[in-house]
């Protein structure tokens, strides 16, 4: 049924996919759609079949993941906040003037994480977001901060960002420890399966969307696209890695024995996270089958 435009009712807009003009579309432009559709059916759904229903970028990490979740109505929930559960904060911090600072508040139900908010700017301090938490009126439980956030400020009394937060926040702040690119990938991986994500985080959900590899500007030609095994740093980096943080300390922080995340039937002994001398961190956790 067509469905009428509210500002220009004479107009009428119909759904169409891209062979509803097949008669002008030339030869080896349908060949190449035909191509993509066993290629990279996701993909084909998603742009030229004009459904909703499926994320894919070439090199995404995330891409596939986030295409199950939607279709799972895991994204885009309206009513995603258990009043009585306390509220993580998980923060990737933009050190350069062209990067972002964001913060995903999530809660950890049973064996799931919620992302329930998110924020994101740039070019203000950490004053700033600790004054944007407070006005959400969550029960806190923690913040947590990249490695980076060590980094000395100069000109400041306090000298680090998270020095900063400490005396800001009245809930604990805690150190995220060093650890490689290639886990905060994997822990992200296994935790997007088992993430709901509120309305709130369309900025963010986003961010999961586009988070892709590098291109390989030597191997790579017009039909065929090669990507480095490392990500590319622009805009979907920084929700993608405070992100990762999230995925990480649920992979792997201690509470009392027990992982942050997890149902306590899950875990059957004290967790050992070690570092390796790479600051590779090794899983150390038993859980029940």
């Amino acid at each position: 049924m067509p469905l009428k435009t509210v500002k220009n009712p004479e107009y009428e807009l119909h759904a169409a996919t891209t062979f509803d003009n097949i008669d002008h579309l030339p030869e080896d432009f349908i060949e190449d759609l035909r191509r993509m559709e066993t290629e990279s059916p996701r993909k084909y759904n998603r742009y030229v079949m004009n459904s909703d229903e499926d994320y894919d970028l070439e090199g995404a990490f995330y891409a596939a993941l986030m295409s199950d979740a939607l279709k799972d109505g895991r994204v885009d929930i309206d009513t995603l906040y258990e009043p009585k559960a306390r509220v993580y904060t998980f923060w990737d911090l933009g050190l350069r003037a062209s990067d972002t600072t964001v913060i995903w508040l999530v809660q950890f139900i049973k064996n799931e994480a919620w992302c329930i908010d998110y924020y994101e700017n740039y070019g203000e301090g950490i004053e700033h977001y600790a004054i944007w938490l407070e006005k959400q009126n969550y029960i806190y439980g923690a913040d947590y901060m990249p490695p980076d956030a060590k980094q000395r400020l100069q000109g400041r009394i306090v000298e680090t960002r998270f020095d900063i937060l400490q005396d800001l926040r009245r809930n604990p702040v805690k150190l995220i420890e060093p650890h490689s690119v290639e886990d905060r990938i994997q822990a992200a991986r296994d935790t997007i399966p088992r993430c709901r994500f509120s309305t709130k985080c369309e900025r963010g959900v986003d961010g999961l969307n586009h988070y892709k590899k590098k291109k390989n500007e030597i191997l790579s030609t017009e039909s065929r696209l090669v990507f480095a095994p490392e990500p590319l740093h622009d805009w979907a980096s920084n929700p993608a890695d405070g992100f990762g943080y999230m995925a990480v300390v649920r992979a792997y922080a201690d509470f009392k024995g027990e992982r942050v995340g997890y149902a306590k039937q899950y875990v059957t002994g004290k967790a050992k996270s070690t570092y390796t001398n790479t600051n590779t961190l090794t899983r150390g956790l038993g859980r029940t089958k």
